[in-house]
């Protein structure tokens, strides 16, 4: 083994919320933490955001989750604000316009375009003034133990090729 030298970690900010990974999961955290008012920064190892629907091409996303064969709506909010965003920009094969219990949708799921899916997560972390750092990516966390009964994770240390730093939320 070898051992590294101990050396000091620049703290290059300090928000409210840190969420590392821009899935869409990770975007809706950030989106909603921003919405409601808090400085938001969204770190992401790749550069773009998406997840696995860009990086894995897991672009079907399954209708049935956001409308049932009845009709019923099933999920709302930013999840189905993302959806039409896509849809409204072109970027769906159709199956979202078919009627609830039609054929397709029985079986189906809608296949999103991947350049919509990129566009519309920027555009929505944008919109909401989230703070995004691409080609970066989490090695460690700051975990303190002091003035409390339980540790409590308080920041993320990341390298790039800037070099090794750390954010604290």
């Amino acid at each position: 083994h070898y051992t590294e030298p101990a050396r000091d970690i620049p703290i290059l900010g300090d928000v409210d919320v840190l969420v590392v990974g821009g899935s869409q999961s990770g975007c809706a955290a950030a989106i909603c933490a921003a919405r409601h008012g808090a400085s938001v920064q969204l770190v992401e190892r790749f550069g773009f955001l998406g997840g696995q629907s860009v990086y894995g091409l897991v672009v079907q996303w399954e209708k049935r989750a956001f409308i049932n064969n009845l009709g019923a709506v099933a999920t709302r909010g930013i999840a189905k604000e993302m959806v039409d965003r896509i849809v409204a920009m072109g970027g769906s094969d159709g199956l979202w316009s078919t009627p609830p219990g039609c054929v397709e949708m029985r079986d189906g799921e809608e296949w999103l375009n991947i350049d919509a899916i990129q566009l519309t997560l920027i555009e929505m972390c944008e919109e909401a003034n989230v703070e995004l750092l691409f080609h970066t990516i989490a090695t460690d966390v700051i975990v303190e133990r002091e003035g409390s009964e339980w540790p409590r994770i308080t920041g993320v240390v990341f390298e790039n090729k800037s070099g090794r730093f750390a954010i604290r939320a």
